[in-house]
């Protein structure tokens, strides 16, 4: 169940990844998009203002204040013109000499503007142009001027430059970035003009040499770099015509890839939630599923072991099904069991009375026979004549005749001793031990308790013919010199050990599934009274057998 929960929620939460991944992919795509697409605003924004600023600029360059000389008028006139965008209107000549800066009044001494002003620049070229960052002498700040060739009558050309910094700085700050975002201009040469988050802090500086030649190789485009506080950065960046200066939109590059990381985050958290659920969920199911087929192990146990099973109910069709089968199975084996156990019980029954019987015909009627024989033969001998060969020929009969006496009485005995019908178990096995220890000269060490109480008929019998059958391997197979017998008995159980030091077995002899006849037999025998056999063996080791019986079973059966 797990496993099918798996194949199935796997391939679902593999293809949730591939969606989610491709909406963060696609967001971070219009995330970089916007980014471009901003700073082409601000550039066309920044172009836009130049113009504008130009336009001005001309106006004020063509007024008749300014090209006759009197410059006192002029500053009055564009002094109110000015103030309200702290806008700084200067004019210098060719070599940055100051005649007025609106920032300060009209005959104040002003130092001169440094060479990258582009004073000089714009008066030797005759066309508008954009200074460097220059630091105004007058006001101190930061300042850029866009400036313009003015022909003074009797006079020569001077230079009508206008300060655009502080537009170019609102414009930046007016416009609606996103927190993580910044932007700035560069000039020509790599220095921030102007800066959306810390003007202060920024203006000024020359940007990291990387990032400047980027800057310088390309009207537009994108790259990532490292910035001088060591945060990874994305960078956007265009041209503006009309300066040559570049705009450029950065966000740090955990924003950018804030979207896959937070799909990421949400996948995992998401997808390992999904999987546990369903995990639980198939576990549950799994567990119910489970609950019946292990019933019905156990079933399936008991019915090997022969037990009788109720009638279980377990929650599935299906397995109810199968243990109803199980019942009906077990039912059908209990009474082959039983049938079987009364053939065999009839059958050992059957064998032992006509043991029994055929003992009794040896012992009482060729037992009689021959002694009739014998007699005879006795009076024969009396008949013969002195000095024949009679009297020797009958003497060797009457000897024969009495070796064959003893050899029925043995088979007799063997068939089955009077002993164990008459004295009992414990009287009849020392017996018959010390016959067997005499005829087949082995020595027997024997223990053997039962106590007053005899025990049912079955179960001697079967101990009985037990230790006949292990003895009997031990002269057929085992070729021992020493066997040790222990028979013990109490209210309980019966308990038997028969142990020789002969050759052993191997473990397939003595197996549970070996086919030997005599262990089979032993095994059947003892099974009928309801006890076990266990053997332990080795090659070169000698063998013992191991015989429980349950007496309280065997009375009751």
């Amino acid at each position: 169940m797990l496993g099918l929960t798996l194949a199935v929620v796997l391939p679902l939460l593999c293809f949730s990844a591939y969606v989610v991944e491709e909406a963060a992919s696609r967001a971070q795509s219009l995330m970089a998009s916007e980014l471009r697409e901003r700073a082409r605003l601000s550039a066309n924004a920044i172009d836009q203002m130049l113009v504008v600023l130009r336009s001005r600029l001309f106006a004020m360059a063509a007024s008749p204040s300014l090209t006759d000389g009197d410059f006192e008028e002029f500053q009055h006139r564009i002094t109110d013109l000015v103030r309200p965008r702290s806008l700084t209107v200067v004019l210098a000549d060719a070599s940055g000499n100051m005649v007025f800066s609106t920032a300060a009044p009209f005959g104040t001494a002003i130092p001169k503007f440094p060479p990258n002003a582009g004073f000089q620049r714009t008066i030797d070229s005759g066309v508008p142009g954009v200074s460097g960052l220059v630091r105004d002498p007058v006001t101190h700040r930061v300042a850029l001027y866009l400036s313009t060739p003015v022909s003074v009558t009797g006079r020569g050309t001077y230079a009508l430059g206008i300060d655009v910094a502080g537009v170019l700085q609102d414009l930046l700050e007016q416009d609606q970035l996103q927190p993580s975002w910044a932007a700035a201009v560069v000039d020509r040469d790599g220095w921030v003009v102007a800066h959306s988050r810390d003007p202060a802090r920024y203006v000024g500086q020359l940007g990291p040499l990387e990032a400047v030649a980027r800057l310088q190789s390309a009207d537009e485009g994108w790259f990532t770099f490292v910035s001088a506080q060591g945060e990874l950065r994305d960078i956007a960046f265009t041209h503006v015509t009309l300066s040559g200066w570049a705009v450029v939109m950065g966000l740090p590059h955990a924003t950018l890839m804030a979207p896959v990381r937070i799909s990421t985050l949400q996948l995992v958290v998401g997808g390992l939630a999904t999987l546990a659920l369903a995990l639980l969920f198939a576990g549950l199911v799994g567990r119910q599923v489970s609950r019946p087929i292990r019933q019905l192990v156990a079933l399936g146990e008991r019915v090997g072991r022969g037990e009788h099973i109720p009638l279980t109910r377990t929650g599935l069709r299906e397995t109810d099904s199968l243990a109803r089968t199980l019942h009906e199975a077990a039912e059908r084996l209990a009474q082959a069991a039983a049938e079987r156990q009364m053939l065999l019980e009839r059958t050992v029954q059957g064998q032992e009375e006509e043991r029994r019987r055929i003992a009794r015909e040896l012992h009482d009627g060729f037992g009689q026979y021959l002694t009739a024989l014998r007699i005879g033969l006795t009076g024969m001998e009396r008949d013969c004549e002195p000095g024949s060969d009679a009297p020797r020929r009958l003497a060797a009969l009457k000897d024969l005749t009495g070796q064959l006496g003893q050899a029925l009485g043995r088979m007799a005995w063997e068939l089955r001793p009077t002993a164990l019908d008459d004295l009992g178990l414990e009287r009849a096995i020392a017996q018959y031990l010390e016959e067997w220890a005499e005829r087949y000269e082995v020595r027997i060490d024997q223990d053997i308790h039962i106590g007053p109480t005899r025990l049912p008929a079955a179960v001697e019998t079967t101990l009985f013919r037990v230790v006949q059958e292990g003895l009997t391997n031990v002269v057929k197979h085992a070729g021992a010199d020493h066997v040790a017998i222990i028979l013990h008995a109490d209210a309980a159980e019966a308990r038997l050990i028969v142990e020789d030091n002969g050759r052993g077995l191997a473990a397939s002899e003595f197996a549970p599934t070996s086919r030997q006849l005599g262990i089979v037999g032993m095994r059947e025998r003892i099974a009928l009274v309801g006890g076990t056999l266990d053997i332990e063996s080795l090659p070169g080791q000698g063998t013992t057998l191991y015989v429980r019986i349950p007496l309280l079973a065997a009375r009751a059966a």
